[in-house]
């Protein structure tokens, strides 16, 4: 890896410290590289045109350029990355927009968008693949692995509900997407070893959620090659946490599934007291009344929502609030992005949990504590 490509940055320009503080936060999420900030343009000019910053990605407020000529300005500073404008709207986020997409800059756009092209930065800052030598790397150093927490609320209160454990990789500043890890992890064999890492590292937190329910989305692939009961066990007992302020995710199938060893295990984790859920299910909800008990729980993306001149809303899903009310399953909306998922999200089922980049973005485990006071 070179020392260039360590040294690339990020540049956030906003005179709105509201806005730059939100959009910060977003990026935190996707980068652990060097980021510079900036609340006027004269500043942001002298970080771009100084060599000794190299920035890849420039993040200015679209409002800014209102009385200036963009092409003009960005070719005297001689920026040769990529640009990014933010546009804010009373009822939503800030939105993301690549600089190849500028002249769509009049329809909604979503967080992701902008994801994608941190992605295409964080792939430049490593060379690595993950292959097995590189995975045990990653799982042998502490920093590489960190635990964000996702906030979910009550449609009907908009109180806090809880908060959704999700998984971070990086190396070298360069963050890794979460799901190419954990597939390469299956692939070679290494479920038992992240595991272990994992439930280690979350039982030094898990203390932190007195308050909350906490969600961890598991996986059963290659279950006959490791004891994940022992190693839930074993963090129960350490933690003194009760099971039945957790919830367990797991797809769908994994309750349909063939294999006696699977079934049989479920069975265990909800005996201990457990509640079980399914995620980001995607069939017809009236299918769910001839799901096995055990089930307490069924999360809903709402990120394939499909466009109308609307906007954006959720799929066409029918009688949430009776499958609720009849077998006692909650119903959680997640990556809510938009102000239009989520008044859509409350209309269709005012008992249902919400969570998503447009109520918060992943937090650390300082503003966890934090948030459970308010």
């Amino acid at each position: 890896m070179s020392e260039r490509n360590q040294n690339k940055g990020i540049l956030v320009c906003d005179s709105d410290n509201v806005s730059l503080n939100n959009t910060l936060k977003c990026l935190h999420y996707i980068w652990s590289g060097h980021i510079e900030e900036s609340t006027t343009l004269l500043r942001a000019q002298e970080v771009l045109s100084d060599p000794k910053q190299p920035i890849d990605i420039f993040i200015v407020e679209l409002a800014e350029f209102v009385h200036i000529d963009l092409a003009s300005w960005l070719l005297g500073t001689g920026f040769k990355g990529h640009l990014v404008l933010i546009k804010n709207e009373d009822d939503t986020l800030p939105s993301f927009i690549p600089s190849e997409q500028l002249t769509t800059l009049q329809r909604p756009v979503k967080l992701t968008d902008f994801t994608k092209t941190c992605a295409i930065e964080s792939s430049r800052h490593s060379d690595k693949k993950l292959d097995a030598s590189f995975l045990s790397e990653l799982l042998n150093r502490r920093d590489a692995l960190s635990i964000e927490f996702q906030p979910q609320y009550l449609a009907r209160s908009e109180k806090l509900w809880g908060f959704e454990c999700l998984t971070r990789f990086q190396h070298s500043g360069a963050k890794f997407d979460t799901k190419e890890v954990i597939d390469a992890l299956e692939h070679h064999g290494l479920m038992d070893k992240f595991s272990q890492v994992f439930f280690k590292r979350l039982t030094e937190v898990l203390p932190a959620f007195t308050q909350t329910r906490l969600s961890l989305n598991l996986s059963l692939y290659n279950i006959e090659k490791y004891d994940l009961l022992t190693v839930i066990k074993k963090m129960l007992s350490e933690t003194n946490i009760s099971a039945d302020k957790i919830t367990l995710e797991f797809d769908a199938s994994a309750y349909f599934s063939s294999s006696a060893q699977a079934i049989t295990l479920l069975c265990e984790l909800k005996a201990l007291g457990f509640d079980m859920a399914i995620d980001g299910y995607e069939g017809d909800l009236q299918n769910l009344k001839g799901l096995p008990l055990m089930i307490d729980e069924v999360k809903l993306s709402v990120s394939h929502a499909r466009k109308t001149g609307g906007g954006f809303v959720l799929p066409e899903i029918e009688n949430i609030v009776p499958l609720s009310k009849n077998i006692g399953t909650r119903i959680v909306f997640a990556e809510i992005e938009q102000y239009q998922q989520y008044k859509r999200a409350q209309k269709m089922s005012s008992e249902a949990i919400l969570q998503g980049y447009y109520l918060a973005p992943p937090v650390g485990l300082s503003e966890v504590a934090e948030l459970q006071l308010h």
